[in-house]
Parts: structure tokens; sequence; C-alpha cells
């Protein structure tokens, strides 16, 4: 189930949920832990973003990609 959300969006629910495990009722440790957790799933998400073939073919073409002028 995981293969059919694209990477981007994918990228910012855990940026978001990371963002939340900072402000959680728990010990900082905990917090901590979350958080590097989710942006480690984000790091990974963003690598095969710019890697995939939809974003090669804009640039290749020359068509700017949404919301990257």
């Amino acid at each position: 189930m995981i293969g059919l959300i694209p990477p981007a969006i994918r990228a910012l629910a855990h940026r978001r949920m990371a963002l939340s495990a900072l402000r959680a009722n728990s010990s900082l440790s905990v917090r901590l832990k979350r958080y590097n957790a989710h942006m480690a799933i984000v790091r990974s998400c963003e690598a095969i973003a710019s890697n995939s073939p939809e974003t090669t073919q804009h640039r290749v073409v020359g068509y700017p990609l949404a919301g990257h002028d």
C-alpha cells in the first residue's frame, strides 16, 4: 500500500508527523527519536522523488514543475 502514495506527498506527511512528534507529551529522548525517524523517511522520499521519471522528464523537456518556478 505504501507504493501507491507518491513520494512527495508521503514526504510532506512525514514532515508534519516529525513536527508533531516534537510537540508530543513525551520525554525529550522519545520526541527526538520520533522526529529523527520521520525525517529519515522524508529524506529517503525526497531522494526517490528527485530521481523519478516524471520529474526528470519535465526537467529535460523544459516544463517547470508545479511550485518550482
